[in-house]
């Protein structure tokens, strides 16, 4: 291998990983935001029913 194909390579790593880092954090706020509305929605219900039964 010469200087221009591990010039190639580390490129091409660097890359991958940016894509890599940038999908995860964009599934982490996804699932972030997600389990964020489920608790809301629990909380939602609990509020419903106490309203329900007076």
């Amino acid at each position: 291998m010469d200087s221009f194909d591990i010039m190639m390579l580390s490129i091409i790593l660097i890359v991958a990983y940016l894509l890599l880092r940038g999908f995860w954090n964009w599934y982490y706020r996804i699932n972030r935001r997600v389990e964020l509305l489920e608790d809301i929605k629990l909380q939602l219900e609990l509020l419903n029913e106490k309203l329900r039964d007076k």
